[in-house]
């Protein structure tokens, strides 16, 4: 698996498109019952001017053998100081879920916003509501570099 920092504002219409497909995939399997996703939107979305006091970071996973999409992940600075709130938003391709590419995606942006004291974590895992399955593991809070409170 190879992850890379990427800007959307300087994107390829290619990368764009790959990144829409992942997110469309992501939708029909985790939340059936809304509405499609429209590109024009969530290219928008993707290639927003920051609002001030806000920063966006965006990292891509991809299949070290094939080159394909398998996962994006958002960071949403929100303020300058380190007693401010950073925002995580991360999505798998469905066929390449529970092989560690979300885990992965998940620490790299941890990683990028460890100086935060508040980190809000945004996502579905299986289990949830739209997604019935077995409860998610704690794994990977116990290996994760930061610390874990429930509030």
């Amino acid at each position: 698996m190879h992850f890379a920092a990427f800007d959307a504002l300087s994107a390829s219409p290619a990368d764009l498109d790959a990144c829409f497909r992942l997110h469309q995939a992501a939708a029909a399997v985790d939340r059936p019952a809304d509405p499609v996703p429209v590109r024009s939107a969530y290219v928008a979305r993707l290639t927003r001017t920051p609002v001030p006091g806000r920063r966006y970071l965006d990292w891509l996973a991809r299949s070290a053998r094939t080159g394909e999409l398998t996962g994006i992940a958002s960071l949403m600075l929100l303020g300058d100081q380190p007693s401010d709130l950073a925002a995580i938003d991360v999505t798998v391709h469905p066929r390449c879920r529970r092989q560690g590419i979300g885990s992965a995606l998940l620490t790299e942006l941890a990683e990028a916003a460890s100086d935060r004291c508040s980190l809000l974590i945004q996502g579905l895992a299986e289990g949830s509501p739209a997604r019935p399955g077995p409860p998610p593991t704690a794994s990977l809070w116990r290996s994760a570099p930061w610390s874990w409170r429930s509030t």
